[in-house]
Parts: structure tokens; sequence; C-alpha cells
């Protein structure tokens, strides 16, 4: 008998409240109240006979004892996520939720996601567009792809391909121009990204980017639908355009992409542990990306 072992309740509950510092988040993280943590912490300090956390007035902190048990109990419960893993990473099965920037989706993603169906038949694929930062801890979402730097507390984040901008226009608009002509047309954008274009202006023509004929839209993708259509001169990196331009959909200006600051990534939770089908999908992303 292992007299001295505490329940695997309890240590979850320590180590989710010390790994965060709050009771509220640990609760969210193990998906049960604020009460049931305490109480599992309480039983645990109980066990123990020795107190592990000060609590503040509006925050906790461990104890100096606590500090070095956390760091053992995060290490003991790693080891049991590793070894218990084994068992399960054949098994890549069931639903994967993907929230992605909807750009990525109907650009790059879905003409290809057949091929992931044939190759993973079990594994059910389900996309969520949006732009927002994906919230980990109150959805049930496996992955994020997200434009940005990367830079996502909590998350771990793999660079897919780094971003070059290049100026792209309908057959009909782009018979009739020159890059130096960019900067007098309608230029088309996604709101978030609106300083892009006086960017490119100034680094690519070498002019003043302060009369520009701007027109936004809500997303990348509709900006380019826009594009499609004939409304306006469309800033993309090639990834995602390279079906417009295999097509003939879209015709792109300048040879010369420029490089942005930001990045496509796909993102997931933190953990030794990484699920088969999220292990997967991020393999056959890289793969398709070569």
């Amino acid at each position: 008998m292992r007299k001295h072992l505490p329940s695997l309740n309890q240590l979850r509950a320590f180590e989710a409240t010390a790994r965060n510092l709050s009771f509220s988040k640990a609760a969210d993280e193990l998906h049960v109240t604020h009460a049931a943590v305490s109480h599992q912490v309480k039983a645990l300090e109980d066990f123990l006979q020795t107190r592990l956390f000060d609590r503040l007035t509006r925050s906790i902190k461990l104890t100096e004892e606590a500090q070095r048990y956390y760091l053992d109990a995060k290490k003991a419960l790693d080891i049991i996520e590793v070894s218990t893993a084994v068992f399960f990473e054949k098994r890549a099965t069931g639903e994967l939720k993907i929230s992605v920037a909807p750009s990525f989706a109907t650009r790059w993603l879905l003409p290809r996601l057949e091929d992931f169906h044939e190759r993973y038949p079990e594994i059910r694929v389900e996309l969520q567009p949006s732009m927002e930062v994906t919230d980990f801890q109150n959805t049930d979402l496996d992955l994020a792809i997200r434009h940005g730097k990367g830079r996502w507390a909590g998350l771990k984040s793999e660079k897919l391909f780094d971003e070059y901008l290049v100026p792209v226009a309908a057959p009909a608009l782009a018979a009739s121009l020159e890059a130096a002509d960019i900067p007098q047309q309608t230029l088309l954008s996604a709101s978030p990204r609106k300083q892009e274009w006086p960017h490119w202006v100034e680094a690519v023509i070498g002019e003043p980017a302060s009369e520009l004929r701007l027109i936004l839209y809500p997303t990348q993708a509709l900006a380019l639908d826009a594009a499609v259509a004939g409304g306006g001169v469309a800033l993309a990196d090639r990834h995602l355009i390279e079906n417009d331009i295999a097509a003939g959909r879209l015709i792109a200006l300048n040879d010369e992409p420029l490089a942005n600051d930001q990045a496509f990534y796909v993102s997931y939770r933190k953990g030794p542990v990484v699920e088969a089908k999220i292990g997967l999908f991020c393999e056959w992303l890289r793969m398709r990306l070569d």
C-alpha cells in the first residue's frame, strides 16, 4: 500500500492551480467548478499537513515548500501523460476542430482538404473560419491557423510559411497596368491589414502613400474575391493565390514579392504530448507546403 501517495485528482487540481496561480483558471482548464478545485487543493494540504498557497487579497502564491512540490508533481503528471499517450498514438480518430483564418481556409486549405480525408478517413475535420484570437480554455477547439507573429500565450505555434506580398488583379485590369500605375488604382485590403498597401507603395514604388484609394473589407478572403471580380488590385502571399493564378482568375503584377513582418502559423495547446490527430494534421500541412 502506498501510504504517502495523494489522489490523482488532488495532484491535478494542485498542478493546474500552481501553474495558473488561479483557482478560477484551473477550474476552467479542468472543466470543474471553482469550489471543486479549492476542495481538492484543501484536501491535499490536509493530506500533506502543509499549507501550499498563501492566499492574498486578489491573488495567490506558492509557498516555498509548495514550489518544489509543484515542479515534482508536474514532472510526474507529464510522465504519466506521455506514457499513457502511447496507447492512443495509433488511434487517430474522431473530430478535429480547427479555427482558421478565412483567407487561408478558402484560398489554400479547402482545395486540398480532400487529400487529408483520403489519407485519414477516420478523422473528421470541422472548420470554423474566424479572425479572432482563439480561446482554447473555453472551447473544444483542437487547432488554430492564424496570421500574425506567432506569440500567443499558452500555445505552441509552428510557422507554416513566411508571407511575401505580391499585387494581383483580374486579367482585364492587369492587361493595362504597369507596376508604377498601381498606386493610382483602387486598392483592396482587409481592415486589419490596411497598412500593408502604404508599406508596399513606399517600399516597392518609392512614392509617398498619403493619398491611396483604399477599399477595406472585413477579411482578406473578401478582398481577393473583389479582385477576382475586377474591383481593384489586392495584395496577397503567393501561397494563397496560386490556384487563382493557375486558373487565370488573377495575374501577379510584380515579380518581386515584398517580405511582410508576419506569417501564417498553426497553434495548439502546450503540453508534453500532442494528440495523434493533431500531430497528423500538422505533419500533413508541412508536407503540402513543401
